[in-house]
């Protein structure tokens, strides 16, 4: 169009029509240089494009390469895998084959088991119904305090069985006025630790027990419980921490099955129980209103501790160890309370450490069964 109109003849004509042509050229040129000026931003962008297309061709040669290259890589460690270890594939197998006769096994153990626990829940609900009928008829036999009409020749019972507190596994006699009713008659009580030489225990401990406790209850009027609790196989002597705190055990259970007069718990014994009672009226003694040990039989013993107070008796026949700890009291302590049974310069008044619980609790028929040992415990 530029070169038409710069062809074209201006011959003839008017000065209108040159002006338009000139017009005309010059609009021609700006078009012209305008499309020109497209035409190489055109071009600029397409080598642009052309570059992009040509670096993105490479780096997906180079990528495809490498992806062969990774993938050859994978085969030949494959390769090798399969030929350095063989039996890898065998051992698979071999696990899979194991862990099936595993899971079988197992499933076949699990149900025989369940069947056997099955079994057993049934016998185990079976035997506790049947000991549950026994122990309705032991207990109501065991409460009326009248199954032991031979022990004395008196009205005083005492259980001649042997009894184990179902909270803490201790074993105990006991010894009540008869026709108590446990529920309902709130008494005293008294605590008494057995004597014997440490292997005393379960039955054995019933002639121990029954020549001491049982012989003043025959002869003294007292209206309380005598508890009498036996040292297990497993321990030798009552001071011991660890048979103080089954004790402490044993009477929060005792005392929540019966009613107790929680301040009118007294506590004594004889010989390893004279010693026991000194080491618990320290070690247990929020539950003591007082103590009396008699023929303590293991000196040294500390009462310093003690809040309970507290009487010692020793018998004319008492053996050295029991003398050596009353002249051991008499020395290191000004204010204890001692009082000898018997007179160990008279014959005839002589009381053996058998015996010492007895005399030491006043036993005489002249008083009408009084005794001046259960008045001081319990007053």
């Amino acid at each position: 169009l530029v070169n038409s109109l710069n062809g074209t003849s201006t011959q003839g004509l008017d000065s209108t029509q040159l002006a338009s042509l000139n017009s005309k050229k010059a609009s021609a040129q700006a078009a012209l240089a305008s499309a020109k000026e497209a035409e190489a931003k055109a071009k600029e962008t397409m080598e642009k494009k052309k570059q992009e297309l040509e670096d993105a061709k490479k780096d997906r040669d180079e990528k495809k390469t490498a992806f062969e290259q990774a993938k050859q890589a994978r085969v030949d460690y494959e390769s090798k895998i399969a030929q350095a270890h063989p039996e890898v594939a065998e051992a698979q197998s071999a696990y899979e084959t194991a862990q099936d006769a595993y899971d079988k096994l197992k499933a076949e153990k699990i149900s025989a088991a369940q069947d056997k626990i099955a079994d057993a829940n049934k016998r185990i609900s079976e035997i506790d119904t049947a000991i549950s009928k026994l122990e309705v008829n032991d207990k109501k036999k065991e409460l009326s305090f009248s199954d032991t009409r031979d022990l004395f020749s008196s009205d005083v019972k005492m259980t001649r069985q042997l009894l184990t507190d179902p909270q803490t596994g201790m074993q105990y006699y006991l010894m009540a006025p008869e026709g108590t009713d446990p529920t309902k008659d709130e008494l005293p009580m008294l605590l008494y630790l057995h004597g014997g030489d440490g292997g005393t225990y379960g039955r054995n401990a019933f002639e121990s027990i029954k020549s001491s406790p049982g012989v003043f209850l025959k002869d003294t009027n007292f209206k309380g419980y005598v508890v009498c609790p036996v040292l297990s196989s497993g321990y030798r002597k009552w001071d011991d921490q660890r048979v103080a705190a089954n004790l402490d055990n044993f009477l929060n259970s005792f005392c929540s099955s019966h009613k107790v007069k929680k301040d009118k718990i007294a506590l004594s014994g004889v010989s390893l129980g004279g010693s026991g009672t000194v080491y618990m009226a320290s070690k247990l003694k929020k539950w003591f209103c007082k103590a009396a040990a008699i023929s303590p039989a293991r000196g040294g013993l500390d009462t310093s501790s003690s809040k309970v107070p507290i009487k010692f008796y020793f018998a004319s026949n008492d053996g050295d160890n029991c003398l050596a700890y009353q002249n051991y009291l008499s020395s290191n302590y000004s204010n204890v309370d001692i009082t000898s049974v018997g007179n160990r310069n008279v014959k005839s008044e002589q009381v053996s450490h058998t015996w010492a619980a007895a005399k030491s609790y006043g036993i005489d028929s002249n008083r009408d069964g009084k005794s001046d040992l259960i008045e001081w415990l319990f007053s």
